[in-house]
């Protein structure tokens, strides 16, 4: 449910001012998870992270999302 809404408001454009919603997802899917959904909330955080201008956790969190999507 929080991954929808927030992709709804980022596609949207709509200013993104915490991470809240999109740590809940992170944290659901976590790490051991190899599939699209958890390399879309890994991705999604790193967009967060873009917009609110904390590159070093952005790309951290773009590199995740790689790692865990499956070829």
């Amino acid at each position: 449910m929080y991954y929808i809404n927030f992709q709804a408001d980022y596609k949207q454009y709509k200013p993104i001012t915490s991470d809240s919603l999109i740590l809940t997802a992170t944290s659901y899917y976590g790490t051991h998870r190899k599939n699209y959904r958890s390399a879309m909330a890994w991705y999604s955080q790193g967009c967060v992270y873009k917009d609110m201008q904390i590159d070093s956790s952005a790309v951290e969190s773009f590199i995740r999302a790689m790692d865990l999507y499956a070829y």
